[in-house]
């Protein structure tokens, strides 16, 4: 995420995750969910959001716009962010720490597998320090 004390409607929300990176507390669940049943991760090894709009809606919180993809399938996507310092008292020239979530429903991204143990609803929450150039 990029973006500038003062003109925060111009920003750049790109992440992409490794999901052959993902760990569990159990490597056999693990495995399952990065298989394909679920992840496929040999098929599909990231899961990335693009953040296209963002709205502030209080002085730390904002929704940003854009688009899920993830395992293979690409949907619109809703981000709540929360800034650890309201970005109106940012310099630009310190780190800057947000933690962003959405909340997904797996089947319509084709997670189909393990229905009768994992619910259809997926929160992503991303921890990210963005460090000035």
């Amino acid at each position: 995420m990029a973006f500038t004390p003062g003109q925060l409607g111009a920003f750049d929300l790109d992440v992409a995750v490794d999901a052959r990176a993902m760990a569990t507390r159990d490597k056999a669940i693990g495995d399952q969910l990065k298989g394909p049943n679920f992840l496929d991760v040999a098929h599909h090894p990231v899961v990335s959001f693009s953040g296209q709009r963002m709205t502030m809606t209080g002085a730390t919180t904002a929704q940003v716009s854009g688009q899920l993809t993830a395992r293979g399938t690409t949907r619109p996507a809703m981000m709540s962010i929360t800034f650890a310092t309201p970005p109106a008292e940012v310099t630009g020239r310190e780190p800057v720490r947000i933690t962003a979530r959405t909340t997904i429903d797996r089947r319509q991204f084709g997670m189909n597998g393990y229905s009768g143990l994992v619910g259809k609803d997926v929160t992503i929450t991303i921890n990210a320090r963005m460090v000035p150039d």
